[in-house]
């Protein structure tokens, strides 16, 4: 099976506790697009979640490499089409972390908040971003417009 053809899936993490679940509701996932199969790893590095975005997709595998969202806050980007949520990071100020690898259009990330609303959302590209979107909305994640 392909990449393309695979449902992302979710590990969740609360605290220091890993549980591994499926991320489908009703069997509807979304897609991871077609051509991560080929990509060459990225060579590791630490973004800020701001300058996500300002250039071009990277045209490479993020896996490995780890996304600072404060000082207190670096999470590392899960292989392609897994998603992770970070519960209880400490410095979160109750804040969850949701991180998905889409492969070729790069990562997209959100913070979300206790009430399961989504307070920013990033991507490497518009096309992460929109992905993310998605995966929040299955996720039942309220996002905004």
């Amino acid at each position: 099976m392909s990449f393309s053809e695979h449902v992302v899936h979710a590990s969740v993490i609360a605290a220091a506790t890993w549980l591994c679940t499926a991320c489908t509701v009703g069997g509807v996932g979304v897609d991871v697009p077609a051509g991560a199969d080929d990509l060459a790893p990225c060579a590791a590095a630490t973004v800020a979640v701001d300058d996500l975005g300002t250039g071009p997709e990277p045209g490479c595998d993020l896996e490995g490499s780890s996304v600072r969202f404060s000082e207190a806050v670096v999470l590392s980007i899960p292989a392609v089409g897994v998603v992770e949520v970070h519960e209880g990071v400490d410095g979160s100020n109750g804040l969850s972390y949701y991180l998905v690898n889409w492969g070729v259009p790069g990562v997209g990330v959100a913070t979300i908040d206790a009430n399961d609303r989504a307070v920013g959302i990033w991507g490497s590209s518009a096309q992460a971003i929109e992905l993310q979107r998605q995966q929040l909305v299955i996720s039942d994640v309220i996002v905004p417009e």
